[in-house]
């Protein structure tokens, strides 16, 4: 489940909820978006091996933790995917690695 929903859905309807297998989205921490706001769009930029991915601010995770992405973004930007052992640096994607851009107030 992604903090991005729609609403028209019901919360038993996986369609519900952004995919993490087909859409590219980040997540960032509760309490430092940095003024984006669900929904916003986002360039990210991956500086080891130049892959630039457009994605979607759609998920929100702790505090404590930045540089969450979904498995659709992963793969796109050439970064080992899995769930569990996947991402950079111990299965996080460090902001050394990944930039992130916002447009704020975009709308999709």
């Amino acid at each position: 489940m992604t903090a991005l929903q729609d609403g028209t859905r019901a919360k038993t309807d996986p369609s519900r909820y952004v995919g993490s297998t087909r859409i590219p989205y980040i997540v960032l921490p509760s309490g430092g978006s940095a003024g984006a706001k669900l929904g916003d769009l986002a360039v990210v930029f991956n500086g080891k091996n130049g892959k630039i991915v457009n994605a979607i601010y759609a998920d929100v995770g702790p505090s404590n933790k930045i540089g969450e992405g979904s498995i659709a973004l992963a793969e796109a930007l050439a970064i080992p995917s899995s769930p569990r052992t996947g991402g950079v640096s111990s299965g996080v994607i460090l902001c050394t690695a990944i930039t992130c851009i916002f447009y704020s107030k975009t709308i999709i």
